[in-house]
């Protein structure tokens, strides 16, 4: 099934936990997903644009191999792992191109709307049991 929908289409896979941890407390097994290294393979085997997730709390976009990993956020922010930032509530959106499918995701501070900016995040997080390096979210 898979195979038929990635010739015409992007895809997007969704679930509550990530692949790696990011956020403080919930970097650790059983707080991410067990097989993350499984998983990546599948993604890359079936040319999956982005993995999105939860859970930890945090938003923070990276990219391994060729699939975009997108912390989504979320109440109440948790600050990241290695950081002494104050947590944001973030509200991240998906923007899909109905032509091409390219995309892209905009976060906004849940409370202000205002734009999250890309040197706001963390550069990198060392995360269980990937180490993440933060990825500006366009597929092209």
């Amino acid at each position: 099934m898979l195979n038929q929908v990635r010739e015409n289409h992007s895809i997007f896979v969704v679930g509550h936990l990530p692949i790696s941890g990011i956020a403080k407390r919930r970097n650790r097994f059983g707080e991410v997903l067990a097989n993350s290294e499984r998983f990546l393979d599948l993604f890359d085997k079936y040319q999956v644009a982005a993995y999105i997730s939860g859970h930890q709390h945090a938003y923070y976009p990276s990219k391994i191999a060729s699939t975009f990993l997108i912390n989504s956020g979320g109440f109440p922010a948790r600050q990241y792992v290695g950081s002494e930032q104050t947590p944001v509530e973030i509200v991240s959106v998906l923007s899909v191109n109905k032509t091409n499918s390219d995309f892209y995701v905009t976060s906004y501070e849940a409370n202000s709307l205002k734009l999250i900016k890309k040197n706001a995040l963390p550069n990198e997080i060392k995360g269980y049991p990937i180490t993440l390096r933060k990825f500006d979210i366009r597929s092209k």
